[in-house]
């Protein structure tokens, strides 16, 4: 367990570090395109490119089903030929979903383009040239999904980490080129991004042949019997990633549906701000779903309740050490980071966060339920409420309700699965609630109930100066102590002082 831990610990400092580094060049990036391509095309990058993601969410499904079984075979013992079985499985299911993207973005995707998407009809041309490039990588990405399966499967998030540095610095570069291109600039935008799917496609390849050559070599399985657990699997996973999908990726076409691009850019920067604190937070449960998966394979229990509750409790500490200075300051940040805020960005920011928040409390429960995969009624019942939210916000927004009403609805959706997802959890594995509550979320309520004056402090402070110094220095340390003294239980308050005194001994 100690080596478990020591290994889940470097695994998520790796991520911390990928993704500091990562986000930095993201929020770059979001600033200097939307300068060089202006509000409108801005918007029109993202609803197109948000088009593409309603199709991409059969990537997501598809790597954490191939991660979850090989993690599954590597559980027992390292079992190097299921592991080949796996992953030879999983690349013949990849290559036919490759396909399944090429033709329905061909026929439904450009359909839709053409006839309903709100757009001048000056940028047709331009918009389906931007959907077809967005289209080829994700072919290509789709193609590589099992070598990334196989690469989380083994716990290498440095490699991994160390190949998206580099897609994101050169992804900066391309943007950094437009500056002097004088031609169609979401154009060349697009199609820079493909050569760069490319490259990162190839590193992994050519990383799995020297490293794990005995679990990729090409075995054509011929039964359809060996494919039906895995597309079982995941197809259950496609529903809970496809209402996932809805709340991601539609949405904007729904905005856009009702109020046109300039709407979809702030939607733009916001889910900007917002996939930063997901992942943010989410890096730990990233670290911890192989582990969570070889632990269930290996039948320690003990260890997976143990990695569901302390998951969801730091996940939540630290969306929420970040997120809660930014919500204290968000007009600053927002004019300091794309200049001019299109109208609504600042309370789509705000919902988004607070949604995120609520998110985050069940960070570890999906994975949990994953590593039994018996997904399918945690999947069926939660998508259902989620993909309710799609037309219940197309009516409020029709009905005329401004359109963060939007982010209100999934709000409350977020808070209904959160309890339903707890409940189904105790259902599959006989999950101890009360130890969750106890150990997780009574304390993250004192955690919040102390904090949460220091947002009326803050709006009483008339000095933008002061304001910055008490919401970026004050609150984090007034933060971190109420964390010690009321979040923490005592053996984590023991690790916290060693950890310090560790610190002092390597400064000194």
């Amino acid at each position: 367990m100690k080596e478990g831990n020591f290994k889940l610990g470097k695994n998520t400092l790796i991520l911390y570090v990928k993704l500091f580094i990562n986000s930095i060049i993201g929020l770059l990036s979001t600033r200097l395109l939307l300068k060089y391509l202006g509000v409108s095309d801005f918007g029109l990058y993202n609803v197109v490119a948000s088009i593409v993601v309603m199709m991409n969410f059969l990537n997501v499904v598809m790597i954490s089903t191939t991660y979850r079984y090989i993690a599954f075979e590597l559980g027992k013992e390292k079992n190097v030929k299921g592991v080949n079985l796996i992953f030879n499985l999983s690349s013949v299911i990849h290559i036919t979903m490759a396909i399944l993207v090429w033709i329905i973005g061909e026929t439904v995707g450009v359909y839709y383009i053409h006839n309903y998407l709100n757009i001048e009809s000056t940028n047709i041309g331009v918009a389906i040239f931007v959907f077809r490039m967005s289209i080829l990588a994700t072919i290509i990405n789709v193609v590589s999904i099992p070598y990334q399966g196989l690469i989380v499967a083994h716990e290498n998030f440095y490699f991994q980490s160390i190949v998206e540095i580099i897609k994101n610095v050169v992804n900066f570069s391309f943007v950094l080129f437009l500056s002097y291109y004088l031609g169609n600039r979401l154009k060349l935008y697009s199609f820079l991004i493909v050569l760069s799917t490319i490259g990162t496609t190839l590193m992994y390849i050519v990383y799995c042949k020297k490293h794990y050559g005995e679990q990729i070599k090409w075995n054509f399985q011929r039964k359809f019997s060996q494919y039906k657990e895995l597309l079982g699997y995941s197809g259950w996973m496609m529903i809970g990633a496809g209402a996932e999908m809805g709340k991601n990726s539609l949405l904007p076409v729904v905005l856009n549906f009702f109020y046109g691009t300039l709407l979809n850019a702030a939607f733009g920067i916001a889910n900007q701000l917002n996939r930063f604190l997901i992942l943010f937070s989410g890096s730990l449960g990233q670290a911890a779903i192989p582990q969570i998966t070889k632990s269930y394979s290996g039948n320690d229990d003990t260890r997976i309740l143990m990695l569901v509750s302390y998951i969801s409790k730091y996940s939540f500490l630290l969306m929420y050490l970040l997120a809660f200075p930014i919500l204290l300051q968000i007009d600053f940040l927002l004019n300091l980071w794309v200049g001019e805020v299109p109208q609504y960005t600042v309370i789509f920011c705000q919902l988004m966060i607070v949604n995120a928040l609520i998110e985050s409390l069940k960070a570890g429960i999906p994975a949990a339920v994953q590593a039994t995969g018996k997904v399918r009624w945690f999947m069926l019942i939660n998508s259902t409420i989620k993909i309710l939210g799609l037309p219940l916000s197309y009516f409020l927004l029709k009905y005329g309700y401004k359109p963060y009403i939007v982010f209100q609805v999934y709000i409350i959706i977020s808070l209904i699965t959160l309890v339903i997802s707890i409940f189904l959890l105790h259902r599959i594995i006989n999950f101890n609630v009360i130890s969750l509550l106890k150990t997780s979320y009574l304390k993250l309520f004192y955690v919040c109930v102390l904090t949460l004056p220091l947002y009326f402090v803050n709006s009483h402070i008339e000095s933008i100066n002061y304001g910055l110094i008490f919401s970026f220095i004050g609150t984090p340390i007034l933060y971190l102590s109420t964390i010690y003294f009321v979040g923490l239980d005592q053996k984590e308050k023991s690790l916290a002082k060693r950890l310090l005194v560790k610190l002092k001994e390597k400064i000194k």
